[in-house]
């Protein structure tokens, strides 16, 4: 079992490797819960708007059916019984009894349903901002959105912190550890919760 050490002494005599963040891309990235998504379709800049394509948000566990004749697809999100419809190259949808009205026009690119990054927040009760400084989507899930407010805003630290240490990292350790006395520790500076140590065995990784 994983336990959390607020101490925020660090042990010395230990091997430090450091997860350095790559350098922003000249293409817009998309997070999603914590997780970079790689897609075929990826976001893209309309008339000074974000878009990104329905096929990309996989993590948001949407179903997607597509009518070609009509130029349709649906949409329908878990535990949620009403049902979005989009006709490409109209800027109104239908979700349920009700008609949302997006920034642009939806579109296909790549052979994927493209809209406005703001529509995803309205039809799917996602929390999205725009990172401009990192040209960067994030996208929190409706389910994940409170979680996030506890990492973030909350006054809670050892709950914070708990979150952190299991939000998904695309960094990976690969040296290994001595066979001699393996522990696993979480060191974090006093105060914070955004950033930590992990300890495992004689390894210590910054995060």
């Amino acid at each position: 079992m994983k336990k959390i050490f607020l101490s925020p002494i660090l042990t010395l005599g230990m091997l430090l490797t450091f997860a350095i963040p790559l350098s922003a891309a000249p293409s817009i990235q998309l997070v999603i819960n914590s997780e970079v998504v790689n897609s075929d379709a990826p976001p893209l800049s309309v008339a000074g708007r974000a878009m990104v394509s329905l096929a990309s948000l996989k993590l948001l566990k949407l179903n997607l059916v597509w009518n070609a004749d009509k130029k349709t697809v649906t949409v329908n999100a878990p535990g949620v019984k009403e049902k979005l419809v989009l006709t490409i190259g109209q800027k109104e949808a239908s979700y349920g009894e009700k008609t949302l009205t997006l920034d642009v026009l939806a579109q296909l690119n790549k052979n994927r349903v493209v809209v406005p990054l703001r529509f995803i927040s309205e039809a799917f009760k996602a929390d999205v901002d725009w990172k401009a400084e990192k040209n960067t989507v994030i996208i929190r899930s409706a389910d994940q959105v409170e979680k996030y407010k506890k990492l973030y805003q909350g006054t809670d630290l050892v709950a914070a912190r708990k979150i952190a240490v299991n939000l998904p990292s695309k960094d990976e350790n690969t040296l290994h550890n001595t066979e001699e006395g393996v522990y696993y520790q979480y060191i974090f500076p006093e105060g914070e919760a955004l950033r930590y140590y992990s300890v495992v065995g004689n390894l210590l990784t910054y995060y």
